[in-house]
Protein backbone atom coordinates (compact mmCIF):
# COMPACT_ATOMS: atom_id res chain seq x y z
CA UNK A 1 0.00 0.00 0.00
CA UNK A 2 0.96 3.63 -0.75
CA UNK A 3 2.13 6.02 2.12
CA UNK A 4 -0.89 8.51 3.23
CA UNK A 5 0.53 11.89 3.65
CA UNK A 6 -1.81 14.71 5.83
CA UNK A 7 -2.47 18.20 3.55
CA UNK A 8 -1.91 20.95 5.58
CA UNK A 9 -5.05 22.93 7.38
CA UNK A 10 -7.56 19.75 6.52
CA UNK A 11 -6.17 16.97 7.93
CA UNK A 12 -7.26 14.49 4.97
CA UNK A 13 -5.11 12.16 3.93
CA UNK A 14 -3.98 12.00 0.12
CA UNK A 15 -2.22 9.23 -1.84
CA UNK A 16 1.05 9.72 -3.04
CA UNK A 17 2.85 8.10 -6.29
CA UNK A 18 2.45 4.44 -6.49
CA UNK A 19 5.11 1.83 -7.62
CA UNK A 20 5.64 1.60 -11.08
CA UNK A 21 3.46 3.24 -13.72
CA UNK A 22 4.77 1.45 -16.93
CA UNK A 23 3.55 -2.33 -17.44
CA UNK A 24 5.19 -4.72 -20.03
CA UNK A 25 1.94 -6.11 -21.62
CA UNK A 26 -0.78 -3.30 -21.33
CA UNK A 27 -3.22 -4.89 -23.25
CA UNK A 28 -2.54 -8.60 -21.84
CA UNK A 29 -1.41 -9.64 -25.52
CA UNK A 30 1.87 -11.15 -24.86
CA UNK A 31 1.38 -14.69 -22.91
CA UNK A 32 -0.74 -16.23 -25.74
CA UNK A 33 2.44 -15.33 -28.11
CA UNK A 34 5.06 -16.47 -25.44
CA UNK A 35 2.91 -19.81 -24.62
CA UNK A 36 3.33 -20.58 -28.45
CA UNK A 37 6.72 -20.13 -28.67
CA UNK A 38 7.35 -21.30 -25.58
CA UNK A 39 6.12 -24.79 -26.96
CA UNK A 40 8.33 -24.80 -30.55
CA UNK A 41 11.60 -23.89 -28.23
CA UNK A 42 11.43 -26.12 -24.86
CA UNK A 43 14.60 -25.94 -22.88
CA UNK A 44 15.62 -22.53 -24.55
CA UNK A 45 14.51 -19.21 -22.40
CA UNK A 46 15.61 -15.41 -23.74
CA UNK A 47 17.95 -15.36 -20.84
CA UNK A 48 19.63 -18.82 -21.78
CA UNK A 49 22.61 -17.15 -23.71
CA UNK A 50 25.28 -19.95 -24.23
CA UNK A 51 24.87 -23.87 -24.77
CA UNK A 52 28.02 -24.83 -22.94
CA UNK A 53 26.28 -24.27 -19.27
CA UNK A 54 24.26 -27.41 -20.55
CA UNK A 55 27.25 -29.68 -20.46
CA UNK A 56 29.32 -27.76 -17.58
CA UNK A 57 26.11 -27.66 -14.92
CA UNK A 58 25.65 -31.39 -14.87
CA UNK A 59 29.83 -31.60 -14.75
CA UNK A 60 29.83 -29.16 -11.85
CA UNK A 61 27.27 -31.18 -9.63
CA UNK A 62 29.02 -34.49 -10.17
CA UNK A 63 32.01 -33.18 -9.47
CA UNK A 64 30.56 -31.63 -6.13
CA UNK A 65 29.38 -34.94 -5.35
CA UNK A 66 32.45 -36.59 -5.93
CA UNK A 67 34.53 -34.26 -4.29
CA UNK A 68 32.59 -33.00 -1.67
CA UNK A 69 28.87 -34.38 -1.30
CA UNK A 70 27.58 -32.47 1.55
CA UNK A 71 24.09 -32.11 1.54
CA UNK A 72 23.72 -28.41 3.49
CA UNK A 73 22.66 -26.04 0.98
CA UNK A 74 25.08 -23.68 2.54
CA UNK A 75 27.97 -25.27 1.45
CA UNK A 76 26.57 -26.32 -1.56
CA UNK A 77 25.89 -22.54 -2.96
CA UNK A 78 29.02 -21.55 -1.56
CA UNK A 79 30.88 -24.09 -4.42
CA UNK A 80 28.13 -23.24 -6.62
CA UNK A 81 28.79 -19.58 -7.21
CA UNK A 82 32.66 -19.50 -7.16
CA UNK A 83 32.42 -22.07 -10.07
CA UNK A 84 29.93 -19.78 -11.35
CA UNK A 85 32.25 -17.14 -10.86
CA UNK A 86 35.42 -18.99 -11.96
CA UNK A 87 33.62 -20.15 -15.36
CA UNK A 88 32.62 -16.40 -16.24
CA UNK A 89 37.05 -15.02 -15.23
CA UNK A 90 37.79 -17.97 -17.64
CA UNK A 91 35.33 -16.59 -20.93
CA UNK A 92 36.09 -13.49 -20.14
CA UNK A 93 39.81 -13.47 -20.24
CA UNK A 94 41.56 -13.38 -23.42
CA UNK A 95 39.40 -12.80 -26.28
CA UNK A 96 35.96 -12.38 -24.37
CA UNK A 97 32.85 -14.48 -25.15
CA UNK A 98 29.57 -13.18 -25.23
CA UNK A 99 26.42 -14.22 -23.51
CA UNK A 100 28.30 -15.03 -19.76
CA UNK A 101 25.89 -14.85 -16.45
CA UNK A 102 28.86 -12.35 -14.22
CA UNK A 103 30.69 -11.19 -17.08
CA UNK A 104 30.42 -6.99 -16.02
CA UNK A 105 31.51 -8.54 -12.48
CA UNK A 106 34.42 -10.57 -14.16
CA UNK A 107 36.17 -7.81 -16.10
CA UNK A 108 35.72 -5.93 -13.39
CA UNK A 109 37.91 -8.55 -11.21
CA UNK A 110 40.21 -9.12 -13.81
CA UNK A 111 40.85 -5.21 -14.51
CA UNK A 112 41.25 -4.47 -10.52
CA UNK A 113 43.64 -7.76 -10.42
CA UNK A 114 46.90 -8.19 -10.34
CA UNK A 115 48.61 -12.06 -11.01
CA UNK A 116 46.30 -13.50 -8.58
CA UNK A 117 42.71 -13.06 -9.15
CA UNK A 118 40.91 -13.39 -5.78
CA UNK A 119 37.21 -14.54 -6.37
CA UNK A 120 35.83 -16.68 -4.04
CA UNK A 121 34.93 -13.99 -1.37
CA UNK A 122 33.02 -11.63 -4.16
CA UNK A 123 31.32 -14.82 -5.81
CA UNK A 124 29.67 -15.90 -2.64
CA UNK A 125 27.92 -12.75 -1.67
CA UNK A 126 24.04 -12.24 -2.11
CA UNK A 127 23.81 -8.55 -1.37
CA UNK A 128 24.23 -7.56 -5.25
CA UNK A 129 27.74 -6.76 -4.92
CA UNK A 130 28.58 -10.04 -6.43
CA UNK A 131 28.35 -11.24 -9.65
CA UNK A 132 24.63 -12.16 -8.89
CA UNK A 133 22.11 -11.35 -6.74
CA UNK A 134 19.92 -14.24 -6.72
CA UNK A 135 21.69 -16.58 -3.91
CA UNK A 136 21.30 -19.77 -6.09
CA UNK A 137 23.57 -17.93 -9.10
CA UNK A 138 22.91 -18.76 -12.50
CA UNK A 139 22.05 -22.63 -11.76
CA UNK A 140 19.01 -21.36 -9.45
CA UNK A 141 18.34 -18.35 -11.65
CA UNK A 142 18.52 -18.94 -15.05
CA UNK A 143 19.75 -21.94 -16.33
CA UNK A 144 17.89 -24.89 -13.57
CA UNK A 145 14.54 -24.86 -15.27
CA UNK A 146 15.80 -25.23 -18.73
CA UNK A 147 18.02 -28.14 -17.75
CA UNK A 148 15.45 -29.98 -16.18
CA UNK A 149 12.98 -29.14 -19.46
CA UNK A 150 16.04 -30.60 -21.31
CA UNK A 151 16.27 -33.72 -18.24
CA UNK A 152 19.83 -32.77 -17.51
CA UNK A 153 19.59 -32.46 -14.02
CA UNK A 154 16.86 -33.94 -10.93
CA UNK A 155 16.24 -34.23 -7.89
CA UNK A 156 17.30 -36.54 -5.38
CA UNK A 157 14.90 -38.23 -3.06
CA UNK A 158 17.58 -37.90 -0.42
CA UNK A 159 18.15 -34.28 -0.35
CA UNK A 160 17.07 -30.90 -1.83
CA UNK A 161 20.14 -30.51 -3.71
CA UNK A 162 19.63 -30.50 -7.58
CA UNK A 163 22.04 -34.09 -9.31
CA UNK A 164 22.43 -35.35 -12.47
CA UNK A 165 19.97 -37.28 -14.21
CA UNK A 166 21.19 -40.45 -16.69
CA UNK A 167 21.58 -38.02 -19.37
CA UNK A 168 23.11 -35.16 -17.79
CA UNK A 169 25.70 -37.88 -16.45
CA UNK A 170 26.49 -38.33 -19.98
CA UNK A 171 26.94 -34.92 -21.02
CA UNK A 172 29.36 -34.63 -17.68
CA UNK A 173 31.65 -37.02 -19.52
CA UNK A 174 31.40 -35.98 -22.27
CA UNK A 175 32.90 -32.25 -21.00
CA UNK A 176 35.68 -33.97 -18.95
CA UNK A 177 36.85 -35.90 -22.14
CA UNK A 178 36.63 -32.01 -23.62
CA UNK A 179 38.59 -30.62 -20.57
CA UNK A 180 41.01 -33.70 -20.03
CA UNK A 181 43.63 -32.76 -16.91
CA UNK A 182 42.34 -29.05 -16.26
CA UNK A 183 39.30 -30.38 -14.42
CA UNK A 184 41.81 -30.31 -11.14
CA UNK A 185 43.02 -27.45 -11.90
CA UNK A 186 39.53 -25.47 -12.10
CA UNK A 187 38.23 -27.97 -9.06
CA UNK A 188 41.17 -26.83 -6.79
CA UNK A 189 40.84 -22.83 -7.36
CA UNK A 190 37.01 -22.98 -6.62
CA UNK A 191 38.11 -24.37 -3.23
CA UNK A 192 41.01 -21.77 -3.14
CA UNK A 193 38.85 -18.80 -4.33
CA UNK A 194 42.12 -17.52 -6.22
CA UNK A 195 43.48 -18.45 -9.05
CA UNK A 196 46.54 -16.93 -11.16
CA UNK A 197 46.41 -15.20 -14.42
CA UNK A 198 48.35 -18.25 -16.11
CA UNK A 199 46.32 -21.03 -14.50
CA UNK A 200 43.03 -19.30 -16.18
CA UNK A 201 44.72 -19.46 -19.69
CA UNK A 202 45.28 -23.22 -18.82
CA UNK A 203 41.63 -23.34 -18.52
CA UNK A 204 40.46 -21.69 -21.58
CA UNK A 205 39.75 -25.04 -22.77
CA UNK A 206 36.36 -24.36 -20.97
CA UNK A 207 34.90 -21.68 -22.50
CA UNK A 208 31.73 -21.38 -23.69
CA UNK A 209 32.77 -20.79 -27.41
CA UNK A 210 35.37 -23.94 -27.04
CA UNK A 211 33.13 -26.41 -27.69
CA UNK A 212 35.60 -29.08 -29.84
CA UNK A 213 34.15 -29.65 -32.99
CA UNK A 214 33.87 -33.68 -33.81
CA UNK A 215 34.36 -33.98 -29.84
CA UNK A 216 31.74 -35.96 -27.85
CA UNK A 217 30.88 -33.16 -26.21
CA UNK A 218 29.68 -31.48 -29.32
CA UNK A 219 27.74 -34.62 -31.14
CA UNK A 220 26.22 -35.17 -27.50
CA UNK A 221 24.98 -31.15 -27.31
CA UNK A 222 24.20 -30.89 -30.97
CA UNK A 223 22.19 -34.20 -31.19
CA UNK A 224 20.45 -33.19 -27.58
CA UNK A 225 19.31 -29.58 -29.28
CA UNK A 226 18.06 -31.11 -32.61
CA UNK A 227 16.11 -34.04 -30.64
CA UNK A 228 18.64 -36.92 -31.88
CA UNK A 229 19.47 -38.62 -29.42
CA UNK A 230 17.71 -42.14 -29.12
CA UNK A 231 15.93 -41.10 -25.82
CA UNK A 232 14.40 -38.40 -27.05
CA UNK A 233 11.67 -37.18 -25.32
CA UNK A 234 8.34 -35.19 -26.55
CA UNK A 235 9.99 -31.87 -25.67
CA UNK A 236 12.67 -32.90 -27.48
CA UNK A 237 10.66 -33.37 -30.60
CA UNK A 238 8.72 -30.86 -30.40
CA UNK A 239 12.46 -28.48 -30.39
CA UNK A 240 13.43 -30.57 -33.03
CA UNK A 241 10.85 -28.83 -35.66
CA UNK A 242 11.81 -25.53 -34.93
CA UNK A 243 16.19 -26.19 -35.33
CA UNK A 244 15.47 -28.16 -38.41
CA UNK A 245 13.92 -25.34 -39.97
CA UNK A 246 16.68 -22.99 -38.77
CA UNK A 247 19.39 -24.66 -40.90
CA UNK A 248 16.99 -25.69 -43.59
CA UNK A 249 17.17 -21.41 -43.92
CA UNK A 250 20.83 -21.80 -43.38
CA UNK A 251 21.58 -24.14 -46.20
CA UNK A 252 19.14 -22.42 -48.70
CA UNK A 253 20.77 -19.04 -48.25
CA UNK A 254 24.24 -19.78 -47.45
CA UNK A 255 24.50 -17.07 -44.44
CA UNK A 256 23.72 -16.69 -40.54
CA UNK A 257 20.28 -16.15 -40.22
CA UNK A 258 18.98 -14.09 -37.26
CA UNK A 259 15.89 -13.69 -35.70
CA UNK A 260 14.03 -11.33 -38.03
CA UNK A 261 15.19 -13.20 -41.08
CA UNK A 262 13.42 -16.15 -39.45
CA UNK A 263 10.67 -14.66 -38.28
CA UNK A 264 9.90 -13.10 -42.12
CA UNK A 265 10.68 -15.93 -43.74
CA UNK A 266 8.30 -18.21 -41.83
CA UNK A 267 5.46 -15.95 -42.64
CA UNK A 268 5.30 -16.21 -46.20
CA UNK A 269 3.72 -15.66 -49.04
CA UNK A 270 1.47 -18.18 -49.03
CA UNK A 271 -0.02 -17.20 -45.85
CA UNK A 272 -1.88 -14.43 -47.77
CA UNK A 273 -2.97 -16.81 -50.14
CA UNK A 274 -6.89 -16.36 -50.56
CA UNK A 275 -7.31 -19.63 -52.68
CA UNK A 276 -9.47 -22.51 -51.02
CA UNK A 277 -6.88 -24.55 -50.49
CA UNK A 278 -5.33 -22.81 -47.28
CA UNK A 279 -2.16 -24.49 -46.29
CA UNK A 280 -1.40 -26.21 -42.76
CA UNK A 281 -1.19 -23.27 -40.35
CA UNK A 282 2.85 -22.72 -39.79
CA UNK A 283 2.76 -21.86 -36.00
CA UNK A 284 6.08 -20.44 -36.49
CA UNK A 285 3.79 -17.66 -38.92
CA UNK A 286 0.65 -18.04 -36.15
CA UNK A 287 2.94 -16.64 -33.37
CA UNK A 288 4.33 -13.82 -36.00
CA UNK A 289 -0.08 -12.74 -36.98
CA UNK A 290 -0.55 -12.77 -32.99
CA UNK A 291 2.83 -10.45 -32.08
CA UNK A 292 2.24 -7.94 -35.45
CA UNK A 293 -2.25 -7.45 -33.80
CA UNK A 294 -0.25 -6.74 -30.72
CA UNK A 295 2.21 -4.13 -31.80
CA UNK A 296 -0.85 -2.53 -33.64
CA UNK A 297 -3.17 -2.08 -30.43
CA UNK A 298 -0.06 -1.23 -28.97
CA UNK A 299 0.29 2.00 -31.42
CA UNK A 300 -3.13 2.68 -31.22
CA UNK A 301 -2.61 2.76 -27.19
CA UNK A 302 0.42 5.15 -27.81
CA UNK A 303 -1.44 7.67 -29.27
CA UNK A 304 -4.50 7.21 -27.36
CA UNK A 305 -1.41 8.27 -24.14
CA UNK A 306 0.45 10.73 -26.77
CA UNK A 307 -3.28 12.50 -27.19
CA UNK A 308 -3.55 12.58 -23.34
CA UNK A 309 0.14 14.22 -22.04
CA UNK A 310 -0.13 16.78 -25.19
CA UNK A 311 -4.21 17.92 -23.66
CA UNK A 312 -3.79 21.19 -21.45
CA UNK A 313 -5.26 19.45 -18.00
CA UNK A 314 -3.70 15.75 -19.03
CA UNK A 315 -7.53 14.33 -19.31
CA UNK A 316 -9.96 13.21 -21.98
CA UNK A 317 -13.39 11.48 -21.54
CA UNK A 318 -12.76 7.84 -23.03
CA UNK A 319 -16.01 8.03 -25.70
CA UNK A 320 -13.69 11.31 -26.76
CA UNK A 321 -10.60 10.16 -27.31
CA UNK A 322 -11.45 6.78 -28.80
CA UNK A 323 -13.32 9.27 -31.25
CA UNK A 324 -10.73 11.78 -31.64
CA UNK A 325 -8.15 9.17 -32.73
CA UNK A 326 -10.44 7.08 -35.14
CA UNK A 327 -10.71 10.61 -36.98
CA UNK A 328 -7.08 10.18 -37.40
CA UNK A 329 -7.14 7.02 -39.84
CA UNK A 330 -7.51 8.19 -43.45
CA UNK A 331 -10.18 6.32 -45.38
CA UNK A 332 -7.67 4.85 -47.36
CA UNK A 333 -6.79 2.44 -44.62
CA UNK A 334 -10.46 1.80 -43.83
CA UNK A 335 -11.87 0.70 -47.34
CA UNK A 336 -14.16 -2.47 -48.21
CA UNK A 337 -15.32 -5.41 -45.52
CA UNK A 338 -12.78 -5.15 -42.33
CA UNK A 339 -12.48 -8.63 -42.83
CA UNK A 340 -11.19 -10.15 -45.52
CA UNK A 341 -8.83 -7.89 -46.29
CA UNK A 342 -5.13 -8.98 -46.58
CA UNK A 343 -2.44 -7.55 -48.08
CA UNK A 344 1.18 -9.31 -49.14
CA UNK A 345 3.63 -10.27 -47.24
CA UNK A 346 6.09 -7.81 -48.35
CA UNK A 347 3.39 -5.24 -47.56
CA UNK A 348 2.79 -6.30 -44.20
CA UNK A 349 6.86 -6.38 -43.11
CA UNK A 350 6.90 -2.18 -44.80
CA UNK A 351 3.59 -2.21 -42.54
CA UNK A 352 5.47 -3.59 -39.10
CA UNK A 353 8.70 -0.97 -39.74
CA UNK A 354 6.37 1.94 -39.70
CA UNK A 355 5.42 0.59 -36.53
CA UNK A 356 8.85 0.04 -35.41
CA UNK A 357 9.97 3.02 -36.21
CA UNK A 358 7.60 4.84 -33.34
CA UNK A 359 8.99 2.08 -30.57
CA UNK A 360 10.60 4.53 -28.45
CA UNK A 361 8.67 6.08 -26.47
CA UNK A 362 10.03 9.65 -27.61
CA UNK A 363 8.75 8.98 -31.06
CA UNK A 364 5.47 10.13 -31.43
CA UNK A 365 3.30 7.87 -33.74
CA UNK A 366 3.12 9.38 -36.69
CA UNK A 367 -0.29 8.96 -39.38
CA UNK A 368 1.71 6.72 -41.56
CA UNK A 369 2.02 4.56 -38.28
CA UNK A 370 -1.22 4.82 -37.49
CA UNK A 371 -2.71 3.71 -41.22
CA UNK A 372 -0.28 0.47 -40.99
CA UNK A 373 -1.06 -0.37 -37.40
CA UNK A 374 -4.93 -0.15 -38.61
CA UNK A 375 -4.32 -2.43 -41.86
CA UNK A 376 -2.28 -5.00 -40.05
CA UNK A 377 -5.45 -5.54 -37.43
CA UNK A 378 -7.51 -5.77 -40.64
CA UNK A 379 -4.91 -7.97 -42.42
CA UNK A 380 -4.25 -10.44 -39.45
CA UNK A 381 -7.93 -11.01 -38.18
CA UNK A 382 -8.72 -11.60 -42.03
CA UNK A 383 -6.03 -14.28 -41.81
CA UNK A 384 -7.18 -15.74 -38.89
CA UNK A 385 -10.77 -15.95 -40.29
CA UNK A 386 -8.90 -17.97 -42.77
CA UNK A 387 -7.89 -20.65 -40.85
CA UNK A 388 -10.00 -20.53 -37.25
CA UNK A 389 -9.86 -24.04 -36.37
CA UNK A 390 -6.16 -23.75 -36.43
CA UNK A 391 -5.77 -20.14 -34.57
CA UNK A 392 -8.33 -21.43 -31.37
CA UNK A 393 -6.16 -24.58 -31.51
CA UNK A 394 -3.35 -22.03 -30.83
CA UNK A 395 -5.07 -19.02 -29.15
CA UNK A 396 -8.10 -20.66 -27.34
CA UNK A 397 -10.82 -17.73 -26.40
CA UNK A 398 -10.25 -16.25 -23.04
CA UNK A 399 -11.29 -13.20 -21.16
CA UNK A 400 -8.20 -13.62 -19.39
CA UNK A 401 -5.82 -12.45 -22.34
CA UNK A 402 -6.36 -10.98 -26.02
CA UNK A 403 -5.02 -12.94 -29.27
CA UNK A 404 -6.42 -13.11 -32.71
CA UNK A 405 -9.17 -15.51 -31.77
CA UNK A 406 -10.49 -13.35 -28.99
CA UNK A 407 -10.20 -10.49 -31.62
CA UNK A 408 -11.65 -12.20 -34.21
CA UNK A 409 -14.61 -13.44 -32.18
CA UNK A 410 -15.10 -9.32 -31.59
CA UNK A 411 -15.36 -8.70 -34.63
CA UNK A 412 -17.66 -11.02 -35.88
CA UNK A 413 -20.00 -10.21 -32.72
CA UNK A 414 -20.48 -6.58 -34.68
CA UNK A 415 -22.08 -8.38 -37.29
CA UNK A 416 -20.14 -6.89 -40.23
CA UNK A 417 -20.47 -2.89 -39.73
CA UNK A 418 -18.31 -0.58 -41.49
CA UNK A 419 -14.71 -1.29 -41.56
CA UNK A 420 -14.29 2.46 -39.58
CA UNK A 421 -16.90 1.56 -37.02
CA UNK A 422 -15.39 -1.90 -36.38
CA UNK A 423 -12.15 -0.18 -36.15
CA UNK A 424 -13.98 2.72 -33.53
CA UNK A 425 -15.36 -0.46 -31.52
CA UNK A 426 -11.76 -1.86 -31.66
CA UNK A 427 -9.81 1.34 -30.31
CA UNK A 428 -12.78 2.14 -27.43
CA UNK A 429 -13.74 -1.66 -25.87
CA UNK A 430 -10.43 -3.71 -26.95
CA UNK A 431 -7.79 -0.93 -26.58
CA UNK A 432 -8.61 1.92 -23.88
CA UNK A 433 -11.33 -0.03 -22.21
CA UNK A 434 -9.02 -3.28 -21.86
CA UNK A 435 -6.41 -1.34 -20.97
CA UNK A 436 -7.87 -0.23 -17.83
CA UNK A 437 -9.03 -3.74 -16.88
CA UNK A 438 -5.92 -5.16 -17.32
CA UNK A 439 -4.26 -2.24 -14.98
CA UNK A 440 -6.60 -2.99 -12.75
CA UNK A 441 -5.85 -6.52 -12.17
CA UNK A 442 -2.49 -6.42 -12.19
CA UNK A 443 -3.23 -3.65 -9.01
CA UNK A 444 -4.95 -5.70 -7.33
CA UNK A 445 -3.01 -9.32 -7.72
CA UNK A 446 0.38 -8.21 -7.86
CA UNK A 447 0.18 -4.71 -6.36
CA UNK A 448 1.82 -3.35 -9.46
CA UNK A 449 0.72 0.03 -10.67
CA UNK A 450 0.66 -0.09 -14.63
CA UNK A 451 -1.85 2.50 -15.34
CA UNK A 452 -0.69 4.38 -18.75
CA UNK A 453 -3.81 6.67 -18.29
CA UNK A 454 -6.27 6.73 -15.25
CA UNK A 455 -10.22 6.98 -14.72
CA UNK A 456 -10.98 10.09 -13.01
CA UNK A 457 -14.73 11.08 -12.33
CA UNK A 458 -15.58 9.76 -15.90
CA UNK A 459 -12.39 11.42 -17.67
CA UNK A 460 -9.21 9.40 -18.34
CA UNK A 461 -5.65 10.89 -16.93
CA UNK A 462 -2.56 11.15 -18.50
CA UNK A 463 0.18 8.73 -16.48
CA UNK A 464 2.62 7.58 -18.48
CA UNK A 465 4.05 6.38 -22.22
CA UNK A 466 4.24 2.43 -23.08
CA UNK A 467 6.97 1.12 -25.48
CA UNK A 468 5.73 -0.50 -28.88
CA UNK A 469 8.59 -3.67 -30.01
CA UNK A 470 8.56 -7.01 -31.46
CA UNK A 471 8.12 -9.62 -28.78
CA UNK A 472 11.88 -11.87 -28.48
CA UNK A 473 10.56 -15.41 -29.36
CA UNK A 474 14.52 -17.02 -28.06
CA UNK A 475 15.38 -17.90 -31.74
CA UNK A 476 18.50 -15.09 -31.43
CA UNK A 477 19.03 -18.11 -28.37
CA UNK A 478 18.67 -20.79 -30.88
CA UNK A 479 21.08 -19.90 -33.51
CA UNK A 480 23.35 -18.97 -31.06
CA UNK A 481 23.22 -22.67 -29.16
CA UNK A 482 23.71 -24.12 -33.11
CA UNK A 483 26.40 -22.02 -33.23
CA UNK A 484 27.85 -23.22 -29.96
CA UNK A 485 27.26 -26.66 -30.92
CA UNK A 486 29.44 -26.26 -34.93
CA UNK A 487 25.88 -27.04 -36.62
CA UNK A 488 25.73 -22.86 -37.97
CA UNK A 489 28.86 -21.18 -38.90
CA UNK A 490 29.63 -17.51 -40.19
CA UNK A 491 30.90 -18.00 -43.76
CA UNK A 492 28.62 -20.40 -44.94
CA UNK A 493 25.66 -20.28 -42.98
CA UNK A 494 25.34 -24.23 -42.34
CA UNK A 495 28.62 -26.12 -41.51
CA UNK A 496 29.38 -29.68 -42.36
CA UNK A 497 28.44 -31.13 -38.92
CA UNK A 498 25.23 -29.19 -40.01
CA UNK A 499 24.56 -30.73 -43.33
CA UNK A 500 25.23 -34.13 -41.68
CA UNK A 501 22.19 -33.30 -39.41
CA UNK A 502 19.54 -32.22 -41.85
CA UNK A 503 21.17 -35.61 -43.86
CA UNK A 504 19.77 -37.35 -41.50
CA UNK A 505 16.64 -35.58 -40.31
Amino acid sequence: MSKLTVTPGLGLPAWTEIGQIAGLDPLGMARPTEAVYQSLLPGISTITNRLRYYSFFPWLLDSYARKNGDTDPATFFRFQRRSEGLFALIGVSGVSDIGLTGAIWAQNLLAQSGDTIEFGATAELTDGKGYLKNKGGALGAIYGPQLREMDLIGSSTGHSLPVPTARGDRASIALKSSLGEPENLFLDAVEAGKITRSDLQSLSALKPSAIEPGSPEQDLLSSLLIGALEDASSIDLARRQTMIKILRYAEQTGAMPTALDLRWAWFDRATFDLSDDVKALDPWAAYQCNDLLRMAYETFLKRAVEILAASPANTYRLSTLAAEILEDVQDEYLQGTFVRNLVDQASVRNLSAALEKTGDPVVPVSDEALGAAALIIRSMLSWADRSQNEFSALFPSTSAFQSVSSELKFVRELQAGSARGTLGAIIQDRILKRHLWVASRKFSGQFAYTYLFEPDDGYLRFRGLPVVAPSSPRLSQAIQFLFDARLLEKEKGISDHGLKALQAA
